[in-house]
C-alpha cells in the first residue's frame, strides 16, 4: 500500500505538577518533541455549530500510518504544515486474524476552529 504524504507528530513536554512535583503533566509550554509520519489522510464531513456569540467549525479526518509501531498517542497532535488536527481516541492497528498480517496504523482526528 502507498503512502504518498509526509505528516509531523508533535507531542507537549511534561512539567512537574503543581499540586504534586513528584508528578508531571503535559504543557505545551515546555516545548514538543516532533517525528515525521508517511500516511494518508481521509477527510470527513465537516460540521458547523453556528450561533448567536460563536460560529463554530468541527472537521474530523482519519489519517493511515505506514508504519503500525509510529509513536502516537492521544492527546498528540498531527499537521500537515497547513491544517493541525488533535489525536482522538486511541490508535490501532488492525490485524488480519489468520495472518497476523498489519497493514496500517488508524489515527482519528479532529479540528475544531471558532
Amino acid at each position: 500500500m502507498e503512502f504518498p504524504d509526509t505528516f509531523t507528530r508533535i507531542r507537549p513536554g511534561r512539567v512537574p505538577d503543581e499540586m504534586n512535583p513528584r508528578r508531571t503533566v503535559r504543557s505545551w509550554d515546555a516545548g514538543t518533541q516532533e517525528i515525521t509520519l508517511a500516511g494518508f489522510l481521509d477527510s470527513e464531513s465537516p460540521g458547523e455549530q453556528p450561533s448567536a456569540t460563536r460560529s463554530e467549525l468541527v472537521t474530523t479526518a482519519v489519517l493511515y500510518l505506514a508504519d503500525t509501531r509510529a509513536d502516537v498517542r492521544r492527546g498528540d497532535r498531527i499537521t500537515d504544515g497547513a491544517r493541525t488536527w488533535d489525536v482522538q481516541g486511541f490508535p490501532a492497528a488492525p490485524r488480519n486474524p489468520f495472518t497476523g498480517w498489519q497493514p496500517y496504523k488508524v489515527v482519528n482526528l479532529q479540528e475544531v476552529r471558532g
